[in-house]
């Protein structure tokens, strides 16, 4: 009997500019294993303000939606709804390879937990994925985005014009400067997007890194070309970035 695998996609974490890579890497594994691919979902909150290019990706490569409504501000529904279904294709579907895109370390304990059962979990993500997750997962699957698509990002934001990109990175340093530690020279990543977003409202602006493009906020910050990244725990597991103040040109 041929071995099954499942394909479920944390849209939260990843960018829709991917699955094109992600397709040719489990093609590639499906002529290797000779294992068939028989279930293929995407989760979110589908009626919230989801980038439209999912809708398409989705359609194009056949993957199912699975929606997660959001019953709190503070909880991500979809990451629980991941969970639970991935728990039900474990215990009563039987699924032998279970592939993963997320990036997040929040699905550590799934990961061991799919281990512990004796069947096998594959991660999927770009580069920034969390450390702990791609070191607990058989296999780690880096996922590029391809280079035509990289340069239609760099063009789009080009035609935004140069006032934007200077109003951001006026938006970033302002933040720096409200919520700097000075003694470590190092500011919350999520604290300094926070008060960018507050303070393009102020404008009747409107800043989301995701309709720019970006699958998560390190990108996104690192196209300014003005900080470095600092990786270090929160709590038990939960890995997060920080900006660390840009030097200033000596010239």
């Amino acid at each position: 009997m041929q071995k099954k695998i499942a394909l479920l996609i944390d849209i939260e974490n990843v960018s829709h500019r991917s699955i094109s890579d992600l397709e040719k890497k489990i093609t590639s594994y499906i002529k290797t294993t000779n294992f068939i691919l028989v279930d293929k979902k995407a989760f979110a909150n589908w009626n919230a303000d989801i980038n439209p290019s999912w809708h398409q990706v989705l359609k194009e490569h056949q993957i199912d939606k699975k929606h997660s409504p959001s019953y709190s501000k503070r909880k991500n529904g979809s990451d629980i709804e991941l969970v639970v279904y991935a728990m039900e294709l474990l215990l009563i579907k039987e699924i032998d390879v279970f592939i993963i895109m997320t990036g997040d370390s929040d699905f550590t304990s799934l990961v061991h937990k799919i281990k512990e059962n004796k069947k096998s979990i594959i991660i999927c993500s770009d580069s920034s994925a969390s450390t702990t997750l791609k070191e607990a997962a058989n296999d780690f699957w880096e996922i590029s985005i391809p280079n035509n698509q990289k340069k239609s990002i760099q063009k789009k934001e080009k035609k935004l014009g140069q006032e934007y990109i200077k109003d951001k990175k006026r938006l970033c340093k302002m933040a720096l400067s409200s919520y700097l530690d000075h003694k470590t020279k190092e500011v919350d990543m999520s604290l300094v997007y926070q008060l960018m977003q507050n303070k393009a409202k102020e404008t009747n602006h409107k800043i989301d890194y995701k309709k720019m493009g970006y699958a998560k906020l390190k990108p996104f910050f690192k196209n300014l070309f003005l900080f470095d990244f600092v990786e270090k725990n929160k709590g038990n597991s939960k890995s997060y970035y920080l900006i660390r103040k840009p030097k200033k040109n000596k010239n």
